[in-house]
């Protein structure tokens, strides 16, 4: 949800016999026609000069030139210095240019002048709440229905302040917390479309899920794969969300089978609404006709939402290999320490990319780096093309798995998506060219298609199904195969 901050108009007239001559200036303000506003009060500077100038300020600021309402606004203030009118004018241009803490300092002063002004708690309560500040925003709030109590402007802004204190609160992790805050506002106002969209967002952010999966694979090269998978993530406290993953993985070849089961529980912590701990732990024990293992599986992760362009994530995790036969007998662990980044560059340019640093039990080592720069070209449906680079090295190679050297893969890729949207049926299709270069052989090319259909039910209840083909050689731990993929998932919400 986008948060919402309305800024209200706060508009004095100080010289009382301008008001009939100008009254014409007045109605295209208050009509929004800030033109036609701009015109009418710039010939009459002069002749009503504060006044006139001060609506020829607001005119600008209201009619999108901030940063020109703001200059105007501040050579006012040095031809009229200490005058309550236009500071409380220069506090508003502060807050169209996005400077609150400017607009602060200024409703501040004048507090302290005059704390019973109305108009400057109310304009130091939206300082505080662009700022993020709710909390002292509301008690500004409240200041300012004291002093003018039932005004629509200060209940208006109130309104977007609970709202927004309700959604910093989700941000947190504090789902119950948000939903209180917003039961009181939705019991004042019963159809505030703002509250009612957060409150959906927050009763579907409370429901468990528990979803089950059954994923069929097989190469050319003769190997099947067989997996089942079970999730269930809950919310029981708030900022904890706890998960448990279950897998059970088949794996054949013509003359030989061999299993691999894992379980981890972890848990999903909101440090604070721009930080997310996750800390895991659990067991996988493979099985053939000749041998048994087993290892301790855990996880560690650092979510940061560190603006709404950057998003990092910083982890740590370790698996089994569990591709082949052979591999689950080798049983191969990988440690990964990954970081990677997403940068929305502009709202339709972005730019993504990891690292991984993999020692492994065989004392194999491998490095992966990926790079994604892409172009939305519509949001619902998401719309987007763009170009990715994979790089995958080794320092030993081994015949048993994949372990290039270097390992090179440029594509290009188009995303066709739906899941965001509020529609039942879902689908995402998506499909990539490109050439793969291995150590110091020629080029080759290869493809990926990728296409998952959904559909979620009144009753929380959802279907997914999904088919996978892929010719690039990083697809499979052997790196020699086309790889397909077929799974089918079904999961409730309650």
């Amino acid at each position: 949800m986008k948060k919402g901050l309305t800024i209200f108009c706060f508009f004095y007239i100080s010289v009382l016999g301008a008001q009939e001559p100008m009254q014409e200036g007045y109605n295209l303000l208050e009509a929004g026609d800030y033109p036609a506003a701009q015109a009418f009060f710039k010939n009459y500077i002069g002749v009503y000069d504060k006044t006139a100038r001060i609506c020829f300020g607001r005119a600008l600021g209201l009619g999108g030139s901030p940063i020109q309402a703001l200059e105007f606004f501040l050579q006012l203030d040095e031809d009229y210095p200490q005058d309550i009118e236009i500071e409380l004018n220069l506090g508003e241009a502060y807050l169209w240019n996005k400077n609150a803490i400017a607009a602060q300092q200024i409703y501040a002063d004048i507090l302290s002048r005059q704390p019973d002004n109305f108009v400057a708690n109310l304009g130091y309560a939206n300082s505080y709440a662009a700022m993020q500040n709710n909390e002292l925003a509301l008690e500004y709030l409240d200041k300012a229905l004291a002093l003018r109590p039932g005004n629509s402007s200060a209940l208006t802004s109130r309104k977007y302040v609970i709202i927004a204190k309700a959604y910093d609160h989700f941000k947190r992790g504090e789902i119950n917390i948000a939903k209180k805050s917003l039961a009181k506002l939705l019991r004042a106002d019963p159809h505030n479309a703002q509250a009612l969209g957060l409150m959906d967002e927050l009763n579907i952010a409370s429901k468990c899920t528990v979803s089950s999966t059954y994923i069929a694979s097989r190469d050319l090269g003769g190997n099947a794969g067989r997996t089942s998978q079970f999730e269930l993530s809950c919310n029981i406290v708030d900022k904890h969300k706890l998960r448990i993953d279950a897998e059970l993985r088949k794996t054949k070849t013509a003359v030989e089978k061999a299993s691999q089961q894992s379980f981890v529980i972890s848990d999903y912590y909101h440090i604070n609404k721009k930080l997310k701990l996750n800390l895991g732990a659990g067991l996988a024990s493979g099985r053939s006709d000749r041998v048994t293992t087993e290892r301790v599986l855990l996880k560690s992760g650092l979510e940061m939402f560190l603006s709404d362009k950057l998003y990092s994530k910083l982890e740590y995790t370790n698996e089994v290999q569990s591709y082949t036969v052979d591999l689950i007998e080798r049983d191969i662990l990988m440690r990964h320490l990954s970081l990677s980044s997403n940068i929305m560059l502009t709202p339709k340019w972005g730019f993504y990319m990891s690292g991984v640093y993999s020692p492994q039990s065989d004392d194999n080592t491998r490095i992966l780096g990926y790079t994604s720069l892409y172009y939305s070209i519509a949001k619902v449906p998401l719309v987007r093309v763009g170009a990715n680079v994979n790089y995958l090295s080794y320092r030993q190679r081994f015949e048993n798995y994949f372990s290039p050297e270097q390992f090179v893969l440029a594509e290009l890729f188009m995303l066709i998506d739906n899941y965001d949207s509020p529609s039942s049926f879902k689908y995402h299709l998506q499909a990539s060219f490109g050439k793969q270069r291995i150590d110091k052989e020629s080029s080759q090319a290869v493809s990926k298609v990728e296409a998952r259909l959904g559909y979620y039910f009144k009753n929380d209840l959802f279907l997914n199904a999904k088919y996978a083909t892929n010719s690039a050689s990083n697809a499979t731990a052997l790196g020699e195969h086309l790889f397909q993929e077929v799974s089918v998932t079904a999961g409730l919400k309650f």
